[in-house]
């Protein structure tokens, strides 16, 4: 283990989010939407301002890019570029700016999970800012909560982890198999 903070060069060391990109680099979301990049090879931090004011609570790495999960939606940060390209803060019927909890990718779709329910949408599509670009499902489709909080894949299943337990998802609905274990 390494222990990494301020004394090491983070801006801070209160943590809302971590991920990792393509290179190997720690992306770390900081209080008050600050983000610290962590390179393991030089042991140096360098920092990312363009979310201030914002919550960060997810990153996940897509080839060059990285989606940041924020208290507003998503962004899509181009990592080469060092630019936010755009922010989803539509996420179909979701109510606007909902915060987002989670991300998944799926084969070429990105799951979104959130307080108010799972938003997918296709990474193929040209306009990923129109509400219709996106499907929302909800306990309606079968979760168990729509307090959404975490996404898996295992042995070519997919999961939802809920505020009441987890569902599997069927390819057109989700199935409560919580089980025993609770929420």
């Amino acid at each position: 283990f390494e222990k990494i903070t301020n004394t090491e060069g983070l801006d801070l060391n209160t943590i809302t989010a971590i991920g990792k990109d393509g290179r190997g680099r720690i992306w770390l979301g900081l209080d008050g939407g600050l983000i610290n990049v962590y390179d393991p090879a030089s042991q140096t931090v360098s920092r990312i301002d363009d979310f201030r004011g914002f919550q960060i609570n997810a990153f996940l790495a897509q080839s060059d890019s990285m989606f940041v999960g924020l208290n507003v939606g998503v962004s899509l940060y181009l990592i080469n570029r060092r630019e936010v390209k755009e922010t989803y803060k539509s996420l179909g019927s979701l109510p606007v700016q909902t915060a987002v909890k989670n991300l998944f990718i799926r084969g070429r779709e990105l799951w979104v999970a959130t307080a108010s329910g799972i938003a997918k949408t296709s990474l193929d599509l040209a306009n990923l800012s129109a509400p219709q670009s996106w499907t929302n499902y909800y306990t309606a489709h079968g979760l168990p909560s729509v307090n959404v909080r975490a996404f898996a894949a295992h042995a070519g299943e997919f999961y939802a982890g809920t505020a009441n337990g987890v569902a599997k998802w069927t390819g057109t609905t989700w199935i409560n198999i919580t089980g025993n274990i609770g929420s």
